[in-house]
């Protein structure tokens, strides 16, 4: 997350050195800026993305790891109750 404020900000910054120091119209600024804004864009959507299916795949692996535990303290549960009951018929 710090990554992408980071870049936001220092894409903020180049765009207003670029404003200053450009030896380009104010239209084929604009043109230039409009692109490399989209190229940025559909990288930091592609990163979100990853970002996302990174984390799905980690909240699937912990879902499967909390019914495994649950399984487990079920079935210890039944053993417990298994030998309370044959140590009452005893």
């Amino acid at each position: 997350m710090n990554n992408i404020v980071s870049f936001i900000l220092g894409a903020i910054v180049g765009a207003a050195v670029a404003l200053l120091y450009a030896p380009q119209s104010g239209e084929e600024l604009r043109t230039h800026l409009r692109e490399e804004a989209e190229v940025e864009r559909q990288r930091l959507q592609a990163q979100f993305e990853k970002s996302m299916q990174d984390l799905q795949e980690r909240i699937d692996k912990m879902q499967s790891d909390v019914q495994s535990l649950l399984q487990q303290v079920e079935e210890q549960d039944e053993g417990a109750a298994e030998m309370a009951e044959a140590a009452d018929t005893a």
